[in-house]
């Protein structure tokens, strides 16, 4: 439900942009920023709607390379491999992570949505760096420069609004459960309870 609000309202887009712009127009840089937009989004939502709307970001960048340029291919598989390793960093970023957390509950080892991001995300950047760097070997940048345009401007309307204070509440609530107590599982059904319930999807 996260990652459909985040399609629809344009969410994807803005959190990418924001991630993106910082990188500059080196493709190197462009490609890691790719890696780690992508990794970020990977670890809260797990569906296949999340590579649908991290795809409408990599066609721009690809597009603004030179025709030919091997890295094209390198940005393209960049989705998909920090999709995988990005999964890892939350106990909702992939199916096992919730499989491997109930197995161990029932033998008495309760982790939190936060001890397990604590332990989780140093790996993550550790496996990044050196997936961006097994891109580059294999498809080196012809180019010295991407152009992407940032300049496009959205509309907040007022189901934006409210879509992305849900997306953030749950987010927090999530990365704060040592705090409140309250499992991951309860709050998944934030999102699924209340988007529906004011008309956001």
């Amino acid at each position: 439900s996260l990652a459909t609000a985040a399609v629809k309202f344009g969410l994807d887009r803005r959190m990418t942009r924001v991630l993106l712009k910082p990188f500059g127009t080196d493709p190197k840089a462009v490609c890691l920023g790719m890696m780690l937009s992508t990794a970020l989004l990977y670890a809260f939502m797990s569906n296949t709607a999340t590579a649908a709307m991290m795809m409408t970001m990599v066609v721009p960048v690809i597009m603004a390379m030179k025709p030919g340029d091997p890295f094209q291919k390198g940005i393209a598989l960049s989705i998909p491999v920090a999709a995988n390793i990005g999964g890892i960093a939350t106990p909702i970023g992939s199916p096992p992570n919730a499989i491997a957390i109930t197995a161990l509950r029932e033998q008495g080892i309760h982790i939190t949505f936060s001890s397990w991001m604590i332990l989780a995300v140093p790996l993550v950047i550790i496996m990044l760096l050196i997936a961006w760097r097994i891109l580059l070997l294999l498809f080196p940048p012809d180019g010295k420069s991407i152009q992407i345009d940032f300049s496009e401007q959205f509309t907040w309307s007022r189901q934006a609004i409210l879509a992305s204070c849900i997306f953030g509440i749950t987010i927090l609530l999530w990365v704060t459960e040592k705090l409140h107590g309250v499992s991951s599982n309860v709050v998944a059904f934030f999102p699924i309870t209340f988007l529906p319930a004011l008309g956001i999807l």
